[in-house]
């Protein structure tokens, strides 16, 4: 289960993201869980630990300037993807990958979706 990172999201600041918690990696490197999270497997950092802004922004730790719309999905987590599809009504039966999310929602948008 998907951390839920907007209590822990900071603006850009430097070049780098200082962590208020420990914050940890799935197994496929996708999502960031708490550290109690039973799918939690590699640290990302430490509390009080920086990280470059590029990495924090591929997390969504970063909060972006500019809303989070229709525009590029590959910058979205996977959970603000799976939350992104449950209110456009997109099954994500069988996609796993944020790969296969991103084509779920698009195929979806483009009127491509069978279900």
């Amino acid at each position: 289960m998907a951390l839920d990172t907007s209590g822990l999201r900071k603006e850009r600041d430097g070049g780098f993201y200082k962590s208020p918690a420990r914050l940890f990696l799935t197994e496929d490197r996708e999502e960031v869980v708490a550290e109690d999270d039973p799918g939690a497997r590699f640290l990302l950092v430490g509390e009080g630990g920086s990280i470059p802004n590029e990495v924090a922004e591929r997390y969504g730790l970063i909060v972006d300037a500019e809303p989070e719309g229709e525009g590029d999905l590959s910058k979205l987590k996977v959970a603000e993807l799976r939350e992104l599809a449950a209110a456009e009504g997109v099954d994500l039966e069988g996609a796993s990958k944020k790969a296969e999310i991103i084509a779920a929602i698009e195929g979806a948008r483009a009127g491509g979706d069978e279900s």
